[in-house]
């Protein structure tokens, strides 16, 4: 028997559905080096760069033909994001280009935050566990709501 009732599959089901038919990820790798490399490139408005310890980016290459996030995926802090993925202030925009070697023997800055697709839920319980994240730090600013293509993931009280 299952460890979740047919109604939590019929939701997983619609949500993976989703996922492929709205796709938000990278659909091309770069092959430049030894190894691939995830490359995304992303622009924020200037007064709507949040650096949170609760807020987090999630990077991964969606193959096309499997359906699915290839591994490794990258769970990345925002103020991480925001001081190493290359960061220029254009305007009254901030971009940035996150470029993560996949090479299982990379040193680049972001193995850290390297993660096989079947840990992305430990490593999430993971940091809700970290008293700092958690709990410690200070509420999320009320903007991070109108943020386009945000997913808030969180746990009750």
């Amino acid at each position: 028997m299952s460890p979740i009732s047919f109604t939590q599959q019929g939701i997983i089901t619609q949500c993976e559905l989703a996922k492929i038919l709205i796709i938000t990820s990278t659909l091309h790798l770069e092959h430049r080096f030894k190894a691939y490399q995830l490359s995304m490139f992303f622009s924020v408005p200037k007064g709507r760069l949040i650096s949170h310890p609760n807020f987090w980016y999630f990077f991964g290459y969606f193959d096309m033909k499997a359906m699915a996030f290839a591994n490794p995926v990258f769970i990345v802090p925002s103020a991480e994001v925001h001081s190493h993925a290359s960061p220029r202030l254009n305007g009254e925009r901030w971009t940035f280009n996150f470029g993560a070697s996949l090479d299982p023997d990379s040193q680049d800055h972001w193995v850290p935050f390297r993660v096989q697709t079947d840990e992305v839920g430990t490593r999430v319980l993971d940091i809700f566990g970290d008293e700092k994240v958690s709990r410690g730090a200070s509420p999320l600013p009320p903007e991070l709501a109108e943020l386009d293509g945000l997913v808030l993931v969180g746990q009750r009280p």
